[in-house]
């Protein structure tokens, strides 16, 4: 007799009992566990040996066998609970849709309210005159705006045409940016970043953004393609960046004049920032004013000191100067040199 022959006689003899009643109370709690009865929990019992043995034996066979009918039981019971589940929520299906559509209702509306309260809008009053008038109006897209208010077409400034001039860097594009901030959001029945707003209702808006740089023939050609526009009747607002960047100085002033004259003549509006104001006044035939934002210097932060709202019916420089000084103040060596003898021929 070996050793392992040893052992099995060993256990059989001193273990039987309390091997059988091991296995036993394991099956019972295995069959508790997988919800097993009758039949199905004396599978368990082809899966272990009933009488004592070392090592432990297992039927691999058998217990593969009952892995693949658990599943199947699982998988089985489960869509009969889904099936089951479905049948019983037949009936508030619509309920269900119409508490989602609430819910999302809901949370438009109060992400709506929270952004109003947040950045302190107002609703604008529609008029039924060509005009576009705000007070303490607040770029939605900056940190801290400085407010700004502006009007065309109201009873202190009846113009609905003008030309913005005035200092680099002094808020023009910003303005442009927050004219059609105010347009898109009060022709969506939205309030408006502003304390108080008048303007008239759109049938069409446009904003030419800033070119970089002269434009090819054919690029020239498109572009006078799109301000084709100005010749129809439609009630519009036409907001245009640098325009003059299109094509050489003298030969801007006379387009942009050109399109103003016949936006003016159209009773639309119009706001065109241009470093050419005083040109384009030259070559206009019809009342286009000139609005202006001027800085006063720099601060002891070499930022430019400037009142970001226009003042109307006056020509700003461009004041190219007060850049310059700034870069001479933060610059050093060769560089700062450079920027001292540009400077110079400002003086």
């Amino acid at each position: 007799m070996n050793a392992r022959d040893g052992v099995r006689e060993l256990l059989q003899a001193q273990m039987s009992g309390i091997f059988k009643e091991v296995i036993k109370q394991a099956l019972s709690r295995a069959a508790a566990d997988l919800e097993l009865a009758g039949s199905e929990s004396a599978r368990l019992e082809e899966i272990f040996a009933t009488e004592a043995a070392y090592p432990l034996e297992i039927d691999r066979q058998a217990l593969h066998s009952f892995q693949q009918d658990i599943r199947s039981r699982r998988e089985e019971r489960g869509l009969k609970a889904r099936r089951e589940l479905a049948r019983l929520l037949q009936d508030q299906k619509k309920a269900a849709s119409d508490q989602v559509h609430a819910l999302m209702d809901f949370d438009f509306r109060y992400a709506l309210g929270c952004f109003i309260v947040e950045k302190n809008l107002a609703f604008a009053q529609f008029a039924p005159e060509p005009c576009l008038s705000f007070n303490q109006g607040r770029h939605l897209f900056l940190d801290d705006p400085e407010p700004v208010s502006y009007a065309l077409g109201d009873g202190d400034h009846p113009e609905t045409v003008s030309l913005l001039s005035g200092v680099n860097s002094g808020g023009k594009t910003t303005l442009l940016d927050l004219i059609a901030q105010i347009v898109i959001l009060a022709h969506m029945g939205l309030p408006v970043p502003a304390a108080a707003c008048r303007l008239s209702l759109l049938e069409e808006f446009y904003y030419f953004g800033k070119s970089r740089g002269t434009l090819s023939a054919g690029a020239f050609e498109t572009a006078m393609k799109k301000f084709a526009i100005v010749e129809n009747e439609k009630r519009k607002l036409v907001i245009a960046d640098e325009l003059e960047s299109i094509t050489e100085p003298g030969a801007s002033a006379r387009i942009i004049a050109c399109i103003l004259d016949q936006l003016n003549r159209r009773r639309s509006m119009a706001v065109f920032v241009s470093h050419l104001a005083g040109e384009v006044l030259r070559y206009s035939e019809t009342a286009v004013r000139v609005d202006g934002i001027e800085a006063e210097g720099l601060d002891e932060n070499n930022n430019l000191r400037v009142s970001r709202s226009p003042r109307y019916n006056y020509l700003a420089r461009s004041t190219p100067e007060l850049i310059l000084d700034r870069l001479v103040r933060t610059a050093k060596g060769s560089e700062r040199e450079f920027y001292v003898r540009l400077l110079s021929k400002f003086r």
